[in-house]
């Protein structure tokens, strides 16, 4: 045993224990593989699929602004990744389940090696304490309510730091050279949105701050980690810029109202759950409060306490009701409440400097042992008495006991171990320490499933039905959109096919309130409204989730398909005809699913069969109409689309007069002909170029149902035209005389080509760092050969 301990007092033995920690923790998903759980929530029903889709098209079209892919059209960098991230590259090369799973599992290993030297190596805690501490943040990295794989520092930032410090602080060229490589990379596996103004505020603070062992470098660290952070954000420019253009027509509300002084104590009210909430699954609740009896022993707990402080306020300020001080500003628009995202690693790094002075200083016992009682004591109170109790809370106030008493039986060992009693009751100890760990990675993992989310196979809903591209796309030979019926819309996005509905943050309002139109019937109540108002998602199935729609108008946005687990009469009702396919019988659970036991609980794993209704009559994606009709607002819009029939919507396109200007009043308001003999062909369908081909007898009004956006400009037979808003979500562009007609659309937007200019800047300022260390030893070089 103390050889093994011994053989652990090496960085490269270190590493092997966190990776064998993980693969532990994670025996699933290598052995699983393909079958292995996944979190459904916002990973896969909103991000693996686009990262494929988003990654195919940059390989075929190169840099493009656009992607057609879900919810009518949006702009691609309006998200939180640029479509070169290297994410969406290896996504199109592995398969999701492979890369979240690899994904998962380097993060888990990173959060506790970089955790062990930022605490051991830079914060000055011995070498155990640094690396149990380092072991705590692997594993509360998992199960926070962050546990999320793209803000990838989460897990990082402590290595990212550690390896900044070491290469400031001085290392060999091909280490220096190594660790930058490690660096891009993590620049580039995360979400800009979900980094750049959260950890580079938490960077600034720990090296101003929490600098206990490079006081000396504190300012280098500080200018060549925000040359850095310069760089990175050069990169990202034009998701900037086109984040915030887009935010202008999206559909989120920053709505407000005057503040009333019970809004100050709800923020003091948000900012004590949220440290409750993220300390409890961090598994530090307990010794992160102990540590605060020590405050005024130790400058470390105290700047460490402070800078805790300032961003628990700080995130709490922008999810209460008083960030409508900040309202009409950038800060809005930052999300500044993710910041909570940070909180715990400073509560693993308050944490663990409490246990160090506990451990060197054991006068300390009995102050910091009253507080951790005392705080446990609360805590019974909070899960059992004051909080509805639950299966999750109780297995949260266990494993924090549980942290509790592994701690005391660390200061037991640890002071008392060259006792002759402890000696001969090593054995036993050992036996009690290798059952609770056993307990605690069990209890962890469980929490990983029902507190994270992680319950769902891959192969349940992803990886079983793969003729489904096959099937849509045999009698299509333009685009089309198809819709899942109590389904994520990501199963049909993953096979590139465009869907009518999506989950995510960010969509156009229009689109979304002509959506609404479409489920308006699902919605009976006040309560259904105000969900699927302030809700980001857009599902076919809301409300009172009874399959009931406004059928022309899902027809008349190029809806062909819709797609359910199930055979549904009401689905059956409104198409021509369905198709069924089958998962593979290869498949888990597929073949074996005739001998499984008949219980919910278990079929909840089968793979279900997919029932695909194509919709008769579905508008195609660019179509002619033969009357344009002004309305006084949007507002009408919407409420004359409502009650409009098929035959209505072929023949008329709505517009508001918010969206035309006299001239063309003069043309809407005439019938522009019969127009049964005008043809409309699709030559070229691309994420940034659309092109018609018209022969026209009459003239006509060609609606496109791609979202309407400022930045697409359009063209008939070479000459600039205006592109108008049509049925209130779409584009369209006025054909006034018979004819002949090339119309093309493209999306231009000249900023973000400009910007894309400041990426290779970007990449330089991010490495220059290797650039002034060769010319710095070359100098020094060059000095004393003089």
């Amino acid at each position: 045993m103390k050889n093994l301990f011994a053989r652990l007092t090496d960085k490269t033995s270190v590493i092997w224990l966190f990776i064998l920690l993980t693969i532990i923790f994670y025996l699933d998903k290598i052995l699983l593989w393909s079958s292995a759980l996944i979190r459904i929530h916002d990973t896969f029903n909103v991000e693996f699929a686009r990262l494929y889709v988003v990654g195919r098209l940059f390989l075929k079209y190169g840099f493009f602004a656009w992607n057609p892919n879900l919810a009518g059209g949006m702009p691609v960098y309006a998200w939180h990744n640029p479509p070169f991230s290297l994410l969406n590259l290896l996504s199109t090369l592995l398969p999701s389940w492979s890369l979240y799973g690899a994904w998962v599992i380097f993060l888990m290993i990173i959060a506790g090696y970089g955790m062990y030297r930022f605490l051991h190596e830079y914060i000055g805690l011995s070498y155990w304490i640094a690396l149990i501490g380092g072991i705590f943040f692997l594993f509360g990295s998992q199960i926070n309510g962050n546990a999320l794989v793209f803000p990838v520092f989460n897990y990082a930032f402590p290595l990212f730091l550690v390896l900044v410090l070491d290469i400031i602080r001085g290392s060999s060229m091909k280490h220096i050279i190594m660790k930058m490589i490690a660096i891009n990379l993590f620049f580039f596996l995360t979400y800009f949105t979900l980094t750049v103004q959260l950890y580079y505020i938490l960077l600034v603070l720990i090296i101003v701050f929490v600098n206990f062992n490079f006081k000396d470098d504190t300012w280098r660290v500080l200018f060549w980690s925000t040359i850095m952070w310069l760089g990175y954000i050069l990169i990202n420019l034009p998701q900037i810029y086109q984040l915030f253009d887009f935010s202008r027509l999206a559909q989120r509300i920053y709505a407000y109202s005057p503040l009333t002084l019970g809004d100050f104590g709800l923020f003091i009210m948000i900012a004590l759950n949220m440290f409750r909430d993220l300390a409890n699954e961090s598994l530090l609740f307990i010794p992160a409060l102990a540590a605060l009896s020590l405050i005024d022993r130790s400058v470390k707990i105290r700047r460490t306490f402070f800078v805790t402080l300032f961003i628990l306020l700080l995130a709490a300020f922008f999810e209460s009701p008083l960030k409508t001080l900040a309202s009409n500003t950038i800060f809005i628009k930052m999300d500044l409440s993710h910041l909570q995202m940070t909180l715990p690693f400073l509560f693993t790094l308050s944490s663990f400097i409490g246990i160090q002075e506990l451990f060197s200083n054991p006068s300390l016992k009995l102050r910091y042992f009253s507080a951790a009682i005392a705080t446990a004591l609360g805590l019974a109170f909070l899960t059992f008495f004051v909080y509805t109790l639950t299966p999750l809370k109780s297995l949260n106030f266990a494993l924090n006991i549980l942290v509790l008493l592994i701690i005391s039986l660390a200061f037991v060992y640890f002071n008392w171990r060259k006792s002759p009693a402890m000696r001969n009751n090593i054995k036993p100890m050992i036996v009690l320490f290798i059952i609770g760990a056993l307990i605690f990675v069990g209890g962890v993992r469980a929490k990983r499933l029902f507190n994270v989310g992680e319950v769902i196979p891959y192969k349940k809903y992803f990886a079983n039905h793969q003729d489904l591209r096959k099937i849509l796309k045999t009698d299509n030979l333009s685009p089309f959109r198809a819709g899942a019926v109590n389904l994520p819309s990501a199963l049909i996005q993953q096979y590139e096919i465009e869907t009518a509905d999506a989950d995510g943050p960010l969509f156009y309002k229009s689109y979304k309130e002509y959506f609404k139109l479409i489920i308006a019937s699902q919605l009976k109540t006040k309560k259904h409204h105000e969900v699927f108002d302030q809700w980001h998602n857009l599902a076919l199935i809301n409300g009172d989730r009874k399959i009931d729609f406004n059928l022309p108008l899902l027809l008349a946005m190029n809806v062909k398909y819709l797609i359910s687990p199930s055979q549904e009469a009401g689905l059956a009702k409104i198409s021509s005809n369905f198709i069924y396919i089958k998962p593979d019988q290869a498949e888990p659970f597929g073949f074996y699913s005739n001998f499984l036991p008949d219980i919910k609980a278990v079929k909840r794993l089968y793979p279900p069969t997919l029932y695909v209704y194509k919709l008769s009559n579905a508008f195609e994606r660019g179509y002619l109409v033969k009357k344009a009709v002004i309305l006084p607002s949007a507002d009408k819009v919407l409420q004359t689309l409502s009650v409009q029939s098929l035959r209505d919507l072929k023949d008329s396109a709505f517009f508001s007069t918010n969206d035309v200007d006299g001239a063309d009043l003069l043309i809407g308001g005439q019938n522009l002909g019969l127009g049964d003999k005008n043809k409309l062909e699709l030559l070229y369908y691309s994420p940034d170029k659309i092109i018609f081909k018209a022969r026209l007898k009459t003239p006509a009004v060609l609606v496109l149902t791609n979202n309407y956006d400022p930045k697409w400009t359009a063209s008939v037979n070479g000459q600039k035209t205006r592109i108008y808003r049509a049925n209130h979500a779409f584009q369209s562009v006025f054909l006034k005389k018979p004819g002949q007609y090339s119309i093309i659309f493209e999306y231009k937007d000249p900023v973000l080509w400009g910007l894309h200019g400041f990426i290779p800047l970007g990449l330089i300022l991010i490495n220059l760092v290797i650039f002034h260390k060769l010319w710095y030893r070359k100098k020094s070089k060059g000095d004393k050969e003089q």
